[in-house]
């Protein structure tokens, strides 16, 4: 079945990849000083946002409802066959029209979409 994170997004992790790849110059330049590997490690982590961004979200369709910039309509199909789990998770977003990325915090509906 179709899990809350599913639901909302996947991280692009080949992009995320790729992006790795041809920014490596420039990490090794952020790293080549460290002194330690836990400073190495330090400094990498004081950029993870590069790479957790909204630039390598996948957005499924009921995230891309909550963040679209226009009014749209959300149709919810066969929510009957669902887990208990699933429907309180629905029901939690579809009440405050919002949902959390742990990676970037809340993010909120900037126009109620229409639910069928």
């Amino acid at each position: 079945g179709l899990d809350e994170t599913k639901a909302l997004y996947e991280w692009e992790y080949a992009k995320q990849m790729l992006y790795t790849q041809l920014l490596r110059d420039k990490l090794n330049d952020l790293l080549s000083d460290a002194r330690s590997l836990a400073e190495a490690a330090d400094r990498l982590a004081q950029e993870e946002d590069a790479f957790f961004s909204m630039r390598f979200l996948l957005a499924r369709p009921l995230l891309q409802a909550i963040v679209a910039e226009e009014p749209v309509l959300l149709l919810i199909d066969e929510i009957d066959r669902a887990d208990p789990e699933f429907e309180a998770f629905l029901l939690e977003v579809l009440s405050d029209f919002q949902v959390s990325v742990p990676e970037l915090g809340t993010l909120r509906a900037k126009q109620l979409p229409l639910v069928v």
